[in-house]
């Protein structure tokens, strides 16, 4: 939802339960497309439409989509969407984990209703040189009521402290 909202588009899936399995990437391309990476080896090009169709029928096969979209962002900048960690399915964790060595920054995105659980802080504790690369966003912040986004983000500068990171920011993905 977040990704989507950025780009003004809805280009990667989204649901009210989390949705992403695989490595996602949103990065420029001169039409709109997603390219399936096969375990294989193989690439899949099939339009943005039939990604989640196509998915929720994967066999395994599928090691990583490309979302291609004509954005001036994406020009600068590819941006990964990792299956999160406390998943069911261990090779969700392996994957989560391999993106977050590579990656060169890293918006971690928490959900307002549920911001920080002690495997997540395990999982940013991990993170080499946080204080230049890190950057926390707090989703989902129209599900809160008065006053309980300023006290979600004090509880979680008191929580990180000591971590170091770039900033920690509030919002909405919806709005």
């Amino acid at each position: 939802t977040l990704v989507n909202a950025i780009v003004g588009e809805v280009i990667v899936p989204t649901g009210v339960l989390p949705t992403t399995a695989h490595i996602d990437v949103l990065r420029f391309g001169p039409r709109r497309a997603a390219q399936l990476h096969l375990e294989d080896g193989t690439i899949e090009e099939i339009a943005l439409r039939d990604v989640k169709k196509r998915v929720k029928s994967d066999d395994g096969s599928i090691d990583h989509i490309e979302y291609l979209y004509p954005h001036p962002i994406l020009r600068r900048v590819n941006f990964w969407d990792t299956p999160g960690f406390n998943a069911l399915d261990d090779d969700h964790e392996r994957r989560a984990g391999e993106a977050l060595e590579r990656a060169e920054a890293i918006v971690w995105v928490l959900d307002a209703t549920q911001a920080l659980a002690q495997t997540e802080l395990s999982h940013l504790e991990r993170i080499h040189s946080p204080r230049e690369r890190l950057v926390v966003v707090v989703n989902k912040t129209d599900r809160l009521a008065d006053g309980e986004v300023e006290e979600t983000l004090a509880h979680l500068a008191k929580a990180l402290d000591g971590l170091g990171f770039v900033g920690i920011y509030a919002v909405s993905g919806l709005r």
